[in-house]
């Protein structure tokens, strides 16, 4: 079905991890040949209760031509995740997209499994 992300793509990890003090980020590079990324799932975790805190994520696609960033709140220490099924998350074609997880003054890491 045309516009939907070809779910047979091969998929591939991209891993962070940053000291506290500095945001965590992934940046997956714009495609310049008419695709896009499309996210699988994210994995975080925060080596401390963190004080300033959350995730955001760029370059997803609001409409087929605008890219929107989405936000939320991360407010404990430890692991968590996000699943976005089998169709995925998209990103807007040929748009970069920066997976940020915010300094949390802890340890932190991050994982993202995208196609």
């Amino acid at each position: 079905m045309k516009g939907l992300p070809d779910t047979n793509a091969k998929q591939f990890i991209a891993y962070n991890t940053t000291a506290s003090g500095s945001d965590g980020v992934i940046t997956l590079a714009a495609p310049t040949d008419g695709s896009q990324h499309v996210l699988d799932w994210i994995w975080w975790s925060y080596g401390a209760a963190p004080v300033t805190w959350g995730m955001t994520i760029s370059g997803m696609a609001a409409t087929a031509e605008a890219a929107t960033t989405i936000a939320t709140d991360i407010t404990a220490a430890g692991t968590g995740q996000v699943l976005f099924g089998d169709r995925g998350l998209r990103a807007v074609v040929n748009t970069a997209v920066v997976i940020t997880l915010l300094n949390g003054t802890a340890a932190k890491k991050l994982i993202v499994q995208y196609r």
